[in-house]
């Protein structure tokens, strides 16, 4: 039976809860909206990298932060139509993950997931991660690991009549495209 008692009771509770909550976010972080998030750097030695590449955009980059001296380099994907920042693309090289076994985790080489992670402050649909031997402009064994705000379906969509565009290859409509510092 519900007596005043516990009626005053659980509504203190209520307001401890909502008091304790407020505190709590009120001290993390801001996040940016996806748009300043997944802006790019203003680097003026930045530039395009690729052809448009069904399932990423064109990649953009600062041509000296890639190369198999860098741990870690840093693309971003874009629309080609209108620029919009929809991915961001990190190259790990496979000496730098020597404790973990990647073709081992993922035989396939490439494993797709839906994605809810926080990266930047923004949200995103999807992730890739797979491991390629080299590449055209990434001529060294690496894992790719790719977030997108947009789904699969929009990417895959985002190269139609753009000149130049690299047609679409593989089961999941991916494509080994050529990245060119």
């Amino acid at each position: 039976m519900i007596t005043p008692k516990k009626i005053i009771l659980i509504m203190l509770a209520f307001i401890i809860g909502l008091g304790v909550g407020w505190v709590l976010a009120a001290k993390q972080m801001p996040t940016d909206s996806i748009a300043n998030a997944l802006k790019r750097p203003d680097d003026p030695r930045g530039r395009d990298l690729s052809a448009c590449i069904p399932g990423h955009g064109v990649h953009w980059a600062n041509p000296e932060s890639l190369g198999p001296d860098k741990p870690v380099s840093v693309t971003w994907n874009h629309l080609p139509k209108t620029g919009e920042v929809v991915g961001v693309e990190r190259h790990f090289r496979i000496e730098d993950l020597q404790n973990y076994n990647i073709k081992e985790l993922y035989p396939t080489g490439n494993y797709r997931q839906p994605a809810s992670l926080p990266l930047y402050g923004a949200s995103y649909d999807h992730m890739t991660i797979s491991w390629t031997p080299s590449h055209p402009g990434m001529e060294f064994p690496h894992l790719d690991v790719h977030a997108f705000t947009k789904s699969h379906e929009v990417l895959s969509g985002a190269c139609e009549g753009v000149e130049g565009s690299l047609p679409a290859q593989g089961p999941e409509g991916g494509t080994h495209g050529t990245i060119t510092p």
